[in-house]
Parts: structure tokens; sequence; C-alpha cells
């Protein structure tokens, strides 16, 4: 009786913890491989502003484009595609054409996210520049969901573009700003694209399993006093 009660605790656990966060959703990212806008500067990459293609840098006003979804700060960020004088790690086949490039410490680009409640975690490729001496990829890009860190990931020279996941976080049913930070003051440049966010969310089945479940453990204590 004593191996049979302990039987049936370990299944009640097993079962509350199984099936609590079981249903798992997308939540919606715009524009999620930054290939709204293309860059129409020559040289396949240009920066967040609005000084045009004959400036001193490729310069193009994201910000002002429909469709890009993005806010891009008042730092070094802006817009690559693969092989430009920004040296990318190679795209490959990550299903992605453009990036985001993330240049010192005042580079960013958010986004507002809408979604139920639940455990939150998005998901992203994030790689660094190849290049040395002057103009490298050790930088450090911090992820903000909800004004929280959930995320900071110290790169080296020459990273590939790696698929990353955010810690989770439990939030309310509503809108919370994504954002990605470079922190590395200096000619330190990082890539990202292919975001991704999902929303573990309770079933309501799951509830009423939770709640048998707790009634069988209080069974079984009665029983054991």
């Amino acid at each position: 009786m004593i191996r049979f009660g302990k039987l049936l605790q370990l299944m009640v656990l097993i079962l509350i913890c199984g099936t609590a966060w079981a249903n798992s959703i997308s939540i919606t990212v715009g524009n999620p491989n930054f290939a709204t806008p293309t860059v129409a500067c020559g040289l396949g990459y240009a920066y967040q502003q609005s000084g045009g293609c004959g400036a001193s840098y490729p310069q193009q006003d994201f910000n002002g484009t429909s469709g890009v979804d993005w806010t891009f700060g008042a730092g070094g960020d802006g817009l690559t595609g693969p092989s430009t004088n920004f040296n990318p790690p190679s795209f490959g086949s990550s299903g992605f054409s453009q990036a985001a490039f993330l240049q010192g410490d005042a580079a960013s680009v958010s986004q507002l996210l809408t979604g139920p409640a639940g455990i939150w975690t998005v998901s992203f490729y994030l790689g660094s520049r190849y290049g040395n001496g002057c103009c490298d990829g050790n930088q450090t890009v911090e992820v903000l969901l909800n004004g929280q860190n959930v995320g900071t990931y110290s790169l080296l020279n020459f990273t590939p573009f790696t698929l990353e996941t955010t810690l989770p976080l439990a939030l309310g049913a509503g809108s919370y700003m994504l954002e990605f930070e470079g922190t590395a003051a200096g000619d330190h440049t990082a890539f990202v694209s292919g975001v991704t966010a999902s929303d573990q969310v309770p079933e309501p089945v799951s509830f009423g399993l939770l709640g048998a479940g707790l009634i069988g453990l209080g069974l079984l204590r009665r029983r054991a006093a």
C-alpha cells in the first residue's frame, strides 16, 4: 500500500508539472526577417538616417517607411544584406536576406508585441562582424522585454549566426516592448534577424486536471495521517 501510494503521488506530480502550461502559441512579430524595406544604397547597407546614399556613408530613413514595424534608435543601427562592407556572417540557409546591425553602445531596434497572458519567450538569430582592428564583432547585445532583461549575449569576433532564445518571462495579456540593444562602446557590431516570439498559455482542461491532482495529493496525505 505504501509503494502504491508513493507511485500515485509521483504520477500526480508529473500530471501537474506536465499539463499546467502545455499550449504554446505564436505571437506575431512584424517584419521578422527585416526584409522591408530593401536597402536602396548600392553598397547593400545603410544607417538609419535621412541623408541618402550620396552622403559620406549610406543612409536611409527606415523609421519613416511603411511596413518596417521596427523602430531604429538614434545610434549606429540600420540594415545590411549579405557580403557587404560590414562583413556580416554568412546568411546561408537561414531564411533571411537582410539583418539589422547594432554598432556601438547607442544602437537599438525595438517593436511592440501583443499577446495573451502566459510565459513569453523570444527567439532570433544573432551573429557578429567578421573584422579585426578598429572594426570588429566584439559586441554585447541585451534583449529587453517589458523593460526587463531577458538575455545578455557577449559576442566575439567572427561569431556565425546562431539561434538564441530568451529567458521565459511571465506576462499578463497586453502589449510589451521588445528591444535589442548594443552595449559595447566603440566600433563593435552585431547582427540580428529571424525574430519569432511564442507564449505558453494554460489550457482550460489542464486546470481541471491540476485540481484533480491536488485533491489526490490531499487524500494521500489524509490517509498517511
